[in-house]
């Protein structure tokens, strides 16, 4: 008798030990999860060695709508706390900054891919020398993407693909060199897109055949030497293109004829030395043309044929020494208004023309 309560007593203790462990064992499992409210959530990390420290407006799980994350060192595409963000799915903007003893050198698409409405994301002070394709994980909220200064270099095709509510990119202030057809594809919203102070110097051939909603195009501050009407094919809606700052040497015929509902046209501080007469063609609908700061000596009868609607023309700091009352007469009529400019200072000499304009308009 004695033996078998012996016996008994020895197999109760050794499943109460067993029940006790393992439930310690799932315990500290679940405290390892993605999905932990408390030592895994995005906002409330409390690791003193943590490699990303995110500021957001609201704390608690699933609460938060604005983020702000810091960069402490490097990270790689598979760390696991990119899967933090699993936390707070409800993120509506999301800033990304590095801290200057910090690195990252690619698109954390592994973070967004959780972030379902996610509306801006925004990027500064990365290394990230290229753009891969589908890195902005196919995000269909996503509305604005801001990348600047982060030292990118190379854009793969579909490197902005299948963003559906995408209305506008900022790629300013960074190394971009080059665009290649199929990098902006599936983008039906797009209206903006900023690549200044970048180093393009080569525009590919329909480069922007897929942005048929584009309404603002901004080139600035690039090293550009050619461009032809292909290379702005498919820009039926741009209203608003900025080429300042570039080095184009001239403008031939028809180079911005993709482009019908041109409102304003930005040319200044090149070092354009002709424009050919029928460079303007079909843009009728043009209302504001800035040529100043380049090297023209003289322009065609025939250049402001195409552009009946010009209420803003500038054209100083040129070297002009031939401007006749016919090359200006195709918008006579609108330098007529009191809200038209017209501006032609600091040429080489001084025009006879003045006078004739002061007599047509009075």
């Amino acid at each position: 008798m004695t033996s078998n309560l012996l016996l008994l007593l020895l197999v109760c203790t050794a499943f109460l030990v067993h029940n006790v462990s393992g439930r310690g064992r799932k315990d500290k499992d679940r405290g390892k999860s993605p999905s932990s409210r408390n030592a895994e959530n995005l906002c409330e990390n409390q690791d003193p060695n943590r490699t990303i420290d995110c500021f957001c407006d609201k704390m608690e799980y699933q609460n938060a709508s604005d983020a702000t994350c810091w960069i402490f060192s490097g990270l790689h595409q598979d760390d696991a706390v990119w899967d933090y963000f699993t936390t707070q799915k409800n993120m509506e903007r999301l800033k990304f900054k590095i801290r200057p003893d910090g690195t990252l050198k690619f698109v954390p698409t592994r973070a967004l891919s959780h972030l379902k409405r996610l509306l801006e994301l925004e990027i500064q002070y990365a290394n990230i020398a290229e753009l891969t394709p589908y890195a902005f994980a196919n995000l269909s909220s996503l509305q604005e993407i801001t990348m600047t200064r982060n030292q990118i270099i190379d854009l793969k095709l579909h490197s902005f693909s299948r963003l559906p509510n995408l209305t506008q990119v900022t790629l300013d202030e960074n190394r971009i060199a080059e665009l290649r057809r199929e990098v902006f594809v599936g983008l039906p919203e797009l209206k903006k897109l900023y690549v200044d102070r970048n180093n393009l110097s080569v525009l590919h051939d329909r480069a922007f055949s897929h942005l048929r909603s584009l309404e603002e195009l901004e080139l600035n501050g690039n090293q550009l030497q050619v461009i032809t009407r292909d290379t702005f094919a498919g820009l039926k809606s741009l209203k608003i293109l900025n080429l300042q700052e570039n080095r184009l040497r001239m403008l031939g015929d028809h180079t911005f004829f993709e482009m019908p509902n041109l409102v304003e046209l930005s040319v200044d501080r090149n070092v354009l030395q002709y424009i050919r007469d029928r460079a303007f063609e079909g843009l009728s609908r043009l209302n504001r043309l800035t040529l100043s700061e380049n090297r023209l000596t003289t322009l065609g009868n025939d250049i402001l044929c195409g552009v009946p609607n010009i209420h803003f023309l500038d054209l100083r700091d040129n070297a002009l020494h031939t401007l006749t009352f016919d090359t200006v007469n195709p918008i006579m009529e609108n330098l007529k208004n009191v809200t038209s400019y017209f501006f032609v200072e600091g040429q080489s000499v001084l025009f006879s023309i003045a006078v004739l304009f002061l007599d047509v308009l009075i």
